[in-house]
């Protein structure tokens, strides 16, 4: 037996394991492995089980990014239920760079989510004139 097929039977033992880590871990390695039908098995499972909300952001960044290469693979929209509910969760994170609040509208739009994407970029585009506004009246 070869380092990948004990590699791939120790991950096979990790489907059935109720450790978010675990499951992360797994979905990871099936990605990479380019198969992306069973990391988001992996990453489905792993959301509905309790864990920190670190753990849950980064469950629902994978889920969403997964998601989003399976949409563009043509998968069904609806098949990818899991993707948009986790990517709605990211929606409400309020500590986002620009590159990361980009690449979220572009997993939304590719997620069938187009309208919430925009509504999100317009209330950011809000936020910003806001600040710049109170920052241009301080030294008026």
């Amino acid at each position: 037996m070869g380092k990948k097929d004990e590699l791939e039977k120790e991950l096979a033992s990790f489907d059935s394991s109720e450790d978010p880590e675990k499951l992360l871990s797994a979905a990871g390695y099936w990605h990479k492995a380019g198969n992306n039908e069973k990391s988001y098995q992996l990453l489905d499972k792993a959301r509905l089980l309790p864990m920190e909300k670190s753990q849950r952001q980064l469950v629902d960044g994978h889920l969403s990014f997964i998601g989003a290469a399976l949409a563009q693979s043509g998968t069904k929209l609806k098949k990818l239920e899991a993707a948009r509910r986790a990517i709605l969760r990211l929606r409400r994170n309020s500590k986002r760079n620009p590159q990361e609040s980009q690449q979220l509208t572009a997993f939304m739009t590719t997620l069938g989510l187009g309208d919430v994407a925009t509504q999100m970029e317009i209330a950011r585009l809000r936020k910003g004139a806001l600040s710049n506004n109170r920052n241009s009246s301080r030294y008026n």
